[in-house]
């Protein structure tokens, strides 16, 4: 019996040997198709992964979600980059990706990632003022 929507759910997923935990809230319930879930909650590290993975095996469904994994690795580009043009040339793009991925997670009031790209904002522009010389260990995503 599939549960009513509206129900409130935390669930498991097993995915290639790893468990990922979340949150989320019954939106549609069918007895003969199941049901559909909204995840209300999955820490970062979960949720990047599964974006990833879903990123590498069905490319339709991909192409709909953020772009939220391409910001990190630019971010991370940026604070690996010893050339300084390099890094100008990098930090221009990651700085264009950051402000739609914030303008998305604005959207879904996401405030968690929002905290995290606004950080990585202001952090590029304190590498771009001078104001930053060598990134410590801490500050990479």
């Amino acid at each position: 019996m599939p549960l009513a929507a509206g129900s409130e759910i935390s669930i498991v997923l097993f995915i290639n040997n790893d468990k990922l935990w979340a949150d989320g809230m019954v939106i549609s319930s069918h007895s003969d198709a199941g049901i559909g879930i909204k995840f209300t909650h999955m820490d970062r590290q979960y949720r990047d992964w599964l974006e990833e993975f879903v990123r590498c095996t069905d490319p339709v469904l991909a192409a709909s979600m953020p772009a939220s994994l391409d910001w990190v690795k630019l971010y991370q580009t940026v604070l690996k980059e010893t050339d300084p043009q390099k890094q100008h040339a990098q930090i221009k793009e990651a700085e264009r990706v950051i402000k739609h991925a914030l303008r998305s997670a604005v959207k879904e009031e996401d405030s968690d990632l929002r905290r995290s790209l606004s950080d990585a904002l202001h952090y590029l522009k304190l590498i771009q003022a001078g104001q930053v010389i060598q990134v410590p260990v801490s500050e990479s995503v």
